[in-house]
């Protein structure tokens, strides 16, 4: 079974993988175009395939000494505070305090909030909301779970 190996450095029982001439150019040639970089990681995969007998333990047969991602393009573009809000309105969430919402995104960011807003939403997949859901609702949820956590965490370290 052939598995790819990305630019691994570490040994194992079976296989060492070493760095290579592609592998220095292509840390070299990182910070260039994308299409360039997409081929020379390419090549660099094929440099590295190596053939992992399937009777080794999953530990060794996963454990990987370096990694280098790819960059991905995503289709989304990022959105700023305002626009965020905007979002969160169309799909019916009340935000009575617009400027408090904005500086709550701010010092919280919306990504850690995301997931407070998961159990006021009837539908899952579009991030509709329940009817009467607030944004100051997800605060005093988020709040409310940040100092839970401090107790706890104070709880057991004492």
């Amino acid at each position: 079974m052939q598995r790819h190996i990305w630019c691994g450095l570490r040994e194992t029982s079976s296989f060492v993988i070493r760095p290579n001439a592609t592998f220095d150019k292509a840390v070299a040639l990182y910070r260039f175009d994308a299409e360039l970089r997409n081929l020379l990681f390419s090549k660099i995969l094929r440099t590295f395939t190596v053939i992992v007998p399937t009777t080794l333990p999953i530990e060794q047969r996963t454990r990987v000494g370096l990694l280098l991602f790819i960059r991905t393009r995503h289709s989304k573009q990022p959105l700023d505070y305002p626009e965020i809000l905007k979002l969160l309105k169309s799909r019916g969430l009340i935000i009575r305090d617009e400027s408090m919402a904005i500086e709550c995104l701010n010092v919280v960011s919306y990504f850690r909030l995301d997931n407070y807003f998961h159990p006021m939403e009837s539908d899952k997949i579009r991030h509709i909301f329940k009817p009467n859901s607030y944004f100051e609702n997800v605060v005093d949820l988020y709040e409310f779970n940040r100092d839970l956590r401090e107790l706890i965490f104070t709880a057991i370290q004492a």
